[in-house]
């Protein structure tokens, strides 16, 4: 397994390790999926991390960031 304590990701909220953190990670998007986009975009900005467990997600909302 590759050790990743050296690699820079982008911010985003703590990471959901376990099923109870998952779940509640989870349960955020529950209602208005846009508008937990558009606070997770105003706390961290254009690109952001997402993860639940071992797995990871990035998210950007610009456009241009699409290409790199």
């Amino acid at each position: 397994m590759t050790d990743l304590t050296n690699h820079k990701f982008p911010p985003g909220p703590p990471p959901a390790k376990n099923i109870i953190q998952i779940i509640q990670l989870m349960s955020v998007f529950r209602g208005n999926t846009l508008e937990v986009f558009r606070n997770f975009q105003n706390q961290y900005g254009d690109t952001y991390m997402l993860q639940f467990g071992e797995g990871r997600g990035y998210i950007t909302s610009n456009p241009d960031l699409m290409h790199e």
